[in-house]
């Protein structure tokens, strides 16, 4: 059996979900992560922030379900 070379791997890889959603989640995180530092927010203020918001939406989400 022939070994593959990096560049046949690679492309290989490139033929799966999950090498692209594993690209998507490297993008957001580098992008999450200039932001903070840009900004000046630690990650334990962003964690404070993300459960305002999530406490926010599932009010939102509890309200939707009530009134339907």
């Amino acid at each position: 059996m022939k070994k593959k070379s990096f560049k046949e791997l690679f492309d290989q890889a490139k033929r799966r979900d999950t090498y692209w959603v594993a690209s998507l989640i490297l993008d957001f995180t580098e992008g999450l992560h200039k932001m903070m530092e840009a900004n000046g927010v630690s990650r334990s203020e962003l964690a404070r922030r993300l459960e305002s918001a999530l406490l926010i939406l599932l009010r939102c989400f509890v309200a939707m379900s009530i009134s339907h």
